[in-house]
């Protein structure tokens, strides 16, 4: 197995920066896709699976972002939230029960159109939420999984 250097790291940051840009080529959006592959596969990856009671299979990181969510009660927007490519851990005072379906609108940094979702509502305890993506497309997915690498890099 690749296992990342500082100078791949760094290439993933630099790709992951104008992932979304009209500067950005095929080459490079093939290389931005390994790159992100191999940290998925390997050390960032593997904290996926940090916590097998919760039977995570995404990565997650705590992110600040404004997400804008259409519920069943009307709109709301989210401030913080653990974010990861699979869903949302939100912590909010929010009528939502298990079994909703919401529609999601994610900005992410680097990117000019927000990611959008359909998700449900998976478990509550108190003011916590899971929130688990239910319709998402592929390269929203993984314009999410890069959100989440890079976050955990720049925390390193």
């Amino acid at each position: 197995m690749f296992a990342p250097t500082l100078d791949s790291l760094d290439r993933f940051l630099e790709l992951n920066a104008k992932v979304h840009t009209i500067a950005f080529s095929a080459e490079e959006m093939a290389e931005w896709r390994e790159l992100l592959r191999v940290l998925l596969t390997g050390e960032i990856g593997a904290r996926a699976h940090h916590n097998p009671g919760e039977g995570r299979r995404h990565l997650r990181t705590t992110i600040r972002l404004l997400a804008r969510v259409q519920g069943p009660q009307g709109p709301a927007a989210i401030v913080n939230a653990s974010l990861g490519s699979g869903g949302l851990k939100l912590y909010a005072a929010l009528s939502w029960q298990i079994g909703d379906l919401l529609q999601l609108t994610i900005p992410l940094p680097n990117l000019l159109q927000p990611v959008r979702a359909r998700a449900q509502v998976v478990w509550r305890r108190s003011q916590s939420l899971g929130i688990k993506f239910v319709e998402v497309t592929k390269s929203d997915r993984e314009f999410l999984e890069s959100a989440v690498v890079e976050a955990m890099l720049r925390a390193r």
